[in-house]
């Protein structure tokens, strides 16, 4: 049964151009199962994701725009299940001015579920104790991701990313794309990975031992054990490092 409880709608002076801006905030849960897949879409504000140990999701969403007006305009549109769970938001007119307004979500998710096509624009994206498959599209945003254990892919344009992997199992593959943002990778001191770095522009760091090539543009590649998982990184002007934990 889902919970809807409505926490707060209010009117706050700010300074600025707009003079005042108004925000509501919802908190829902619903049932989900322990391999629940989640997707979120979003333009302005914030996704953060985190796993814990309820056969649960919940949801706060805080919706914020200029008027009342432009409140109620903004639209969240939620299709959940026990198997998934998907939330998309609806803008009004022009999405990518934030003058628009902005949703900010918070979502505690089963450690098993899978975050799928969690999409965002301009605001940071975090996923903390995901134990299942990630996939991540920003453009603006910092991605953020702590203690993952699966395959993932992850791309950006200007948004940096820091990845903190607990452990790459066997088979997994971890793929991730950026133009301009910087991109560090943390993993265990014992990791079995095969390493495939490409980089126009940027530089490239890593603890594990890499051969290079190329003189414009330049590839990096390497073994780590017995090379049982895949991590492959593609920059433009970005940095790129690589470490151990």
């Amino acid at each position: 049964m889902i919970r809807l409880t409505l926490l707060l709608s209010a009117l706050a002076l700010v300074t600025g151009v707009c003079s005042a801006e108004v925000s509501e905030k919802t908190n829902q849960s619903f049932p989900a199962n322990s391999n629940v897949v989640i997707a979120v879409s979003n333009v302005n504000g914030s996704i953060d994701i985190r796993a814990w140990d309820r056969p649960e999701v919940s949801l706060v969403a805080e919706k914020k725009a200029p008027t009342k007006e432009g409140l109620d305009e903004i639209k969240i549109k939620v299709d959940a299940a026990p198997d998934h769970l998907s939330i998309k938001t609806l803008y009004p007119h022009h999405p990518l001015d934030r003058d628009q307004g902005m949703v900010h979500y918070s979502l505690r998710v089963p450690a098993g579920a899978s975050v799928e096509k969690i999409e965002n624009v301009n605001c940071s994206i975090t996923v903390v104790g995901v134990k299942g498959y990630i996939e991540i599209s920003s453009v603006n945003g910092a991605i953020n991701l702590k203690d993952t254990s699966s395959s993932l892919s992850v791309s950006t344009v200007n948004g940096s990313v820091r990845i903190s992997a607990e452990n790459l199992p066997h088979g997994s593959n971890l793929h991730i794309r950026s133009v301009n943002g910087s991109t560090r990778l943390d993993l265990p001191s014992q990791v079995s990975a095969r390493f495939d770095i490409s980089s126009l522009v940027g530089g490239v760091h890593s603890a594990f031992p890499l051969d290079s090539s190329g003189f414009i543009g330049r590839s990096y590649h390497g073994t780590a054990g017995s090379g049982d998982a895949s991590v492959k990184i593609e920059t433009v002007n970005g940095s790129v490092s690589i470490e151990k934990h």
